[in-house]
Parts: C-alpha cells; sequence; structure tokens
C-alpha cells in the first residue's frame, strides 16, 4: 500500500465522471463542504473502493424512477430524484 494525502473532493469527482460516462441511467450528484479535508490514505485502494460502491449501487438500482437516497448530509448521492 502508497499512503499519501488524498484530495477526496477531486478523487471522487475522478470516479463519478468515470462512472457516469458508463451509468447513464442514473444522476451523480457531488456537494461537499468548501472546506472539506484531505486525507491520509492509499489513493488506488480508494478509488476502487469508491468505483465498487457505485458500481455495486448501480447495479442494484436499475430503475432511477423506482429509487431516490437522498442521505442526511452534505454529501449528497441522488438519483432520479427532482
Amino acid at each position: 500500500m502508497y499512503w499519501s494525502v488524498v484530495d477526496v473532493v477531486a478523487l471522487v469527482s475522478k470516479v463519478v465522471s468515470t462512472q457516469q460516462m458508463n451509468q447513464t441511467d442514473h444522476e451523480f450528484v457531488i456537494d461537499f463542504p468548501d472546506d472539506f479535508p484531505r486525507i491520509e490514505a492509499d489513493p488506488d485502494k480508494l478509488d476502487q473502493i469508491l468505483t465498487n460502491l457505485l458500481n455495486n449501487a448501480s447495479s442494484i438500482l436499475r430503475k432511477p424512477e423506482d429509487h431516490c437516497k437522498r442521505p442526511d448530509t452534505r454529501r449528497t448521492w441522488r438519483q432520479g430524484c427532482d
């Protein structure tokens, strides 16, 4: 493992952009506060974890109109919701 300081917002944006190209049935919304801290982590492992989470969620939520997941946090994932 290679640990370094990771800009989580940039990493999440990269992963979501990649997923959005492959998952046209879903909408991913990223909302982080401006002062969201950087963390110390393995960027490759974190990328893999985020990619797996989005892939798993997308495979479960096959019909966007049937699901609306909106956590009660500033970090929002919205799918098929107005």
